[in-house]
């Protein structure tokens, strides 16, 4: 595998000189027609796609990829949807696509190609659509067919060393071995292939960078540029990293397929609400396509809900009421039913914030890290302080003056506050700081924190120790990342410890030996 990595830059050069010979191929064409479809399922628009898609059926019965093209859109169905008895009518058509490609131009790279791409599509879907946590049979199911993705890449590769696509599939799969900790060691025995998150993000940048400047694989820019954002959000420790993405966002080539496409734009307002640029969040979701011509994401309306509550708008509880309305998943119910409920906090309404936070116990599941978190506040039928409270959000939107300008109102005595909320007003402090980029400051915060919280079992010591690690290891001081992220691990708390133990084990895992 670093043969194929160190090469692949040769790889690109030569390919440029051959690509034609891998745009068509005894059955397997991905013809303008496939192309076109395949940006309009990726720009979530299935009901125009699916008659592209059936005009390619009638023009040329033998082409596979019409198959592979139904298939991305039942991924993205179940994958956005997260409808559970979708997901199990859909299901039944992957045994037979499976079977269509296997007897389809078995010397055209798109064959095994193909066939990795919807064994991968259908693990990732069996994860998002789990109702708990995945359990043991399910994770060596999902286990076998990525290491099925796996051998058919590989095999791909040496069959067909130039074909870029092959290099973007194996770049998800670095990713995936990349975020295994040590609670699923038992994968590696079924998933016998290594990677990292740096390696795959390394890789997807090249495969993107290329796709830019070569019209063969320009099909494939929108699907890299989702990864390689997911991928910078999700499992890397700087996230200031994922701002270097928006200067593709922003490239004249893909403004207006960017405009156009919503979870293009749901991902670059990501980037900016992970990075406290939550005005310039707001503006995208603002411009956001919608209408009949769209699948229904619901998901924008959640983080465009959320976007609001860190400026603390009003409005935003429309936007988590529609979520709950609409979306046929578990995900983020909990966490959207709390916001609401913080909602009537702010607007010093407690009895209507104790009706939601009731409710936030009966509806979703608490699987998520979120969830999880509006569960434990329900369950504990305890209010935060509502100057802390302002002072989160704030934070989260990148508000940092204000948030700290809030935070002073705290030294004035209320009767309700107890030790907890002192070691959170410390917490806070050194959050606003760590985001705002003033590490000296934070540190001493977190400091402040850790000490204050012996013989207590709240998350923040934690927490704390695990954000130390974060802003050491994103200033390449591994020796002390280290030291927090096992410090972290060595503390006990009663609330969200799985979690942040989670995040400190890939974290650990993440910096090696460096």
């Amino acid at each position: 595998m670093k043969s194929i990595k160190s090469s692949f830059i040769r790889i690109f050069i030569i390919s440029c000189f051959c690509f034609t010979w891998y745009s068509s191929f005894a059955g397997f064409d991905y013809n303008i027609n496939c192309r076109k479809a395949f940006h309009l399922i990726i720009s979530l628009r299935f009901d125009e796609a699916k008659k592209v898609i059936a005009c390619e059926k009638n023009l040329d019965p033998s082409n596979a990829i019409p198959v592979f093209l139904d298939n991305y859109i039942d991924f993205l169905t179940v994958a956005i949807g997260q409808d559970n008895e979708k997901y199990k009518i859909l299901y039944q058509g992957k045994s037979i696509r499976i079977d269509k490609i296997t007897n389809s131009g078995k010397k055209s790279p798109y064959n095994k190609y193909c066939l990795a791409e919807i064994y991968l599509q259908w693990a990732i879907l069996r994860l998002f659509i789990s109702e708990n946590e995945i359990g043991l049979w399910e994770g060596i199911s999902t286990a076998l067919d990525i290491n099925k993705v796996n051998s058919l890449i590989e095999s791909n590769i040496k069959e067909y060393p130039h074909f870029v696509p092959n290099k973007m599939c194996l770049a998800v799969l670095h990713a995936m071995s990349g975020a295994i900790t040590d609670e699923y060691s038992w994968a590696r025995y079924i998933i016998p292939f290594n990677g990292s998150i740096t390696q795959s993000v390394s890789e997807l940048k090249e495969v993107l960078d290329y796709s830019m400047i070569n019209e063969s694989y320009s099909y494939l820019t929108e699907e890299c540029l989702l990864y390689l954002t997911f991928i910078q959000l999700n499992l890397s420790s700087d996230k200031r990293a994922a701002l270097d993405l928006i200067k593709y966002y922003n490239d004249t080539s893909l403004k207006e397929i960017i405009r156009a496409n919503p979870l293009l734009i749901y991902a670059k307002a990501g980037i900016y609400m992970k990075n406290g640029m939550n005005d310039s969040a707001l503006n995208l979701f603002r411009s956001a396509p919608s209408g009949n011509r769209y699948f229904p994401f619901y998901q924008m309306d959640f983080s465009y809900g959320k976007a609001l509550m860190n400026k603390l708008d009003g409005k935003a509880s429309l936007y988590f009421f529609k979520y709950i309305l609409n979306f046929k998943g578990s995900h983020l119910l909990k966490t959207s039913m709390q916001q609401i409920a913080w909602q009537y906090l702010l607007d010093n309404n407690q009895s209507k914030y104790k009706d939601y936070m009731n409710k936030c116990r009966l509806i979703g599941n608490a699987t998520g890290e979120s969830d999880k978190m509006a569960n434990h506040e329900g369950l504990n039928g305890k209010p935060p302080d509502i100057i802390l409270l302002k002072a989160r959000l704030l934070c989260d939107g990148g508000y940092y003056e204000k948030a700290l300008s809030v935070l002073k109102d705290f030294s004035i005595p209320v009767k309700t506050r107890n030790k907890r909320d002192t070691i959170e007003y410390l917490y806070r402090y050194g959050r606003i700081y760590h985001e705002w980029g003033k590490h000296k400051i934070a540190e001493e915060y977190y400091e402040r924190c850790i000490s204050a919280s012996r013989g207590t079992s709240y998350y923040f010591a934690m927490n704390a120790s695990y954000q130390l690690g974060v802003m050491f290891e994103n200033q390449k001081d591994f020796i002390k990342a280290r030291y927090f992220y096992n410090k972290c691990l060595s503390l006990d708390a009663d609330e969200y410890k799985k979690g942040i133990r989670q995040k400190a084990k890939v974290a650990l895992k993440r910096i090696g030996q460096k």
